[in-house]
């Protein structure tokens, strides 16, 4: 719809549902910062966690220098491997942290679309008109790009 075709209370709804938009959204951004640093720490912890039961071979390298000097055994070496692994595992383990995340983000880039489309809508036609120009060239710019690189 033309910017001339809407009425005063429709510019009106968009631009409070706009800027009740960009509040959530800033209150999401807030909540997912929050829980990425959750996330962080609890991910340090295990670290912490399996770099103490690791003992002296918290690595794999540090594993296979020991082997290579016969320092520790082949059985041994298998099994700092094996408990490298796990803790790689549980400390990839996904958390309810990481889910919230996973929810934020996608409840992130759903309103970060919306308050896109929003300020289209409130955009003049030249406006609208440059807009479409400068997205245009950017695609352009991106195929010779792709082009140029052999894709």
């Amino acid at each position: 719809m033309e910017n001339k075709q809407m009425t005063a209370d429709m510019i009106k709804g968009i631009r409070m549902e706009l800027m009740a938009d960009k509040r959530l959204l800033g209150r999401l951004k807030t909540l997912r910062k929050h829980y990425q640093e959750k996330r962080d720490r609890t991910v340090e912890q295990r670290r912490e966690r399996i770099k103490q039961l690791l003992g002296d071979y918290p690595t794999e390298r540090d594993a296979q220098e020991a082997y290579g000097y016969d320092i520790i055994s082949e059985e041994e070496y298998s099994e700092i491997l094996v408990a490298i692994k796990k803790g790689q595992q549980e400390v990839d383990a996904e958390s309810e942290e990481s889910i919230i995340i996973t929810w934020l983000d996608m409840w992130i880039r759903a309103l970060d679309h919306d308050i896109n489309e929003l300020t289209y809508q409130l955009m003049t036609p030249e406006e609208k008109a440059a807009h479409d120009k400068s997205v245009q060239d950017w695609k352009d710019h991106i195929e010779e790009l792709k082009k140029k690189h052999g894709r």
